[in-house]
């Protein structure tokens, strides 16, 4: 009886080993493709739009609000600064970071305020400081919690 235990527990143990590497491998062959597809995208400067400056401490103190809103789900805030702050305002990187509301909100995986930002007008095509697109940046994040596979 405890030999069949034991026989039993390596198998189920092998097994799992078995789907692991397996599920290791996917993963690496998504991240082979996403990474040569994000270089394609680079060399061939599709769809990737620079970011626009910030000019003036306006501009800067309205983006890292509008992060803040962001980073809160405070959809009256975010709804507020885009339609009576400065112009452009969900497109317009933070100057520390380099990043955008909209990465942000995909990194933090908030779907309303993603689908709030694209219905305000940010654009989705726009490049980060290192040259990431923000859906390319969604796939890499899917990829690593398995969700991809």
């Amino acid at each position: 009886m405890q030999k069949r235990k034991n026989s039993r527990r390596r198998l189920k143990a092998a097994n799992y080993r078995k789907v692991r590497a397996t599920v290791s491998c996917l993963q690496k062959r998504v991240f082979k493709t996403l990474e040569h597809f994000h270089q394609q995208i680079l060399q061939h400067n599709l769809c990737c739009i620079s970011s626009i400056l910030l000019l003036d401490r306006l501009e800067e103190l309205q983006c890292y609000k509008l992060l803040q809103a962001v980073r809160s789900e405070d959809f009256h805030l975010i709804t507020e600064l885009v339609t009576e702050g400065v112009p452009n305002l969900l497109n317009i990187c933070e100057p520390t970071f380099g990043t955008f509301p909209l990465f942000l909100a995909v990194e933090q995986r908030k779907i309303k305020v993603i689908r709030e930002l694209i219905n305000l007008g940010c654009n989705v095509n726009i490049c980060n400081i290192n040259g990431t697109i923000v859906w390319i940046k969604s796939l890499y994040l899917m990829a690593e919690r398995g969700n991809l596979i």
